[in-house]
């Protein structure tokens, strides 16, 4: 689940429980790269 909150100058994005959807919604909707996912879900990161 993605729930993005605007403000003034900036956004706050909050990802719960991501499944693949998600995931391709943060590439596609938001540019983010797939080594950035990849970082987020190592817990060594």
């Amino acid at each position: 689940m993605i729930i993005e909150n605007k403000f003034e100058s900036f956004r706050w994005i909050r990802v719960y429980y991501p499944d693949n959807d998600d995931f391709e919604s943060l590439m596609s909707d938001y540019k983010t790269d797939e080594d950035t996912l990849s970082d987020i879900l190592d817990p060594d990161e």
